[in-house]
């Protein structure tokens, strides 16, 4: 089963603090935090993560747009191209493809995404300059 790491990881740590504020308050506090109420911390603090998160996530999106990207390789680089543009919710933007093999044809038609070969003999270019 392949599971998200992220969201697990999420949880992982809202578990871990819950109880070690829980534990904490055992130490510092006047009055103990309950397991009804570490319960509560533990759900509403989780919920309140997921839900933020989104909200920035989606923001973000529509603030910035799809993410630009440039692809480096030769095998594959036409498939990979026509799985990122048959999936628009991951507002990917393939500019270009770097490929050591320019003679081939590509398998898909790349308009707004033009193969070029490197050039070994030119050295590292800085960036933004043609």
């Amino acid at each position: 089963m392949n599971v998200p790491r992220e969201p697990v990881c999420l949880t992982h740590g809202m578990i871990i603090g819950t109880l070690l504020f829980w534990a904490a308050s055992e130490l510092v506090l006047p009055e103990a935090m309950t397991a009804s109420q570490a319960a509560v911390c533990l759900a509403g603090g989780s919920l309140a993560i997921l839900v933020l998160r989104t909200a920035t996530r989606r923001l973000a999106r529509k603030a910035f747009g799809a993410e630009r990207t440039l692809i480096v390789g030769n095998r594959g680089t036409s498939n990979l191209v026509s799985k990122i543009r048959a999936h628009p919710e991951y507002r990917i933007l393939p500019v270009g493809i770097i490929d050591d093999r320019p003679t081939e044809q590509p398998r898909v038609a790349l308009d707004r995404c033009p193969a070029t070969p490197p050039n070994p003999s030119a050295g590292p270019q800085p960036a933004g300059r043609e």
